[in-house]
């Protein structure tokens, strides 16, 4: 009998750290997927542009080659500017105001607290817009030529 129960603590015991391996690697493979850029993409800023209330609006390209589904396109509004080595460990965290996939937009603010994405004949239509969101913090947000 006693023998037994070690056997059955033994098989617990390693389902137990079975479990945590998976739960750990599950966890890590999130994180590096969903919360910043893998190492083989390519994070660059594309526009920054600064408003009279001491906000900017940065627009940044990932690019990850290996990937079949192309660049996709981020808009942040922040108090300050970013490296390129501190949007690529946050890319996702930092709650982007606009994300798509397709070139050809630009930034302006239209007032201190008033910012507009423009798309002049970008192409994007609506399959392309993963986030959109039309105010941020105390910033409106406008788009123009959008679909």
């Amino acid at each position: 009998m006693s023998q037994l129960k070690s056997s059955l603590r033994a098989i617990g015991v390693a389902m137990i750290t079975i479990i945590a391996c998976v739960a750990t690697s599950w966890y890590v493979w999130s994180v590096l997927t969903f919360h910043g850029a893998s190492d083989s993409d390519i994070v660059e800023i594309v526009q920054t542009q600064a408003s009279s209330s001491h906000r900017v609006a940065i627009l940044v390209r990932r690019s990850d080659h290996r990937a079949l589904s192309g660049d996709t396109y981020f808009v942040f509004v922040n108090d300050r500017s970013y490296s390129v080595q501190e949007l690529r460990k946050s890319l996702y965290s930092l709650r982007p105001i606009f994300k798509a996939g397709r070139d050809g937009i630009t930034l302006r603010w239209t007032g201190p607290n008033e910012l507009t994405i423009e798309c002049q004949a970008c192409g994007i239509t609506k399959d392309l817009i993963e986030t959109q969101i039309f105010s941020k913090d105390g910033v409106g947000v406008r788009y123009f030529g959008f679909p």
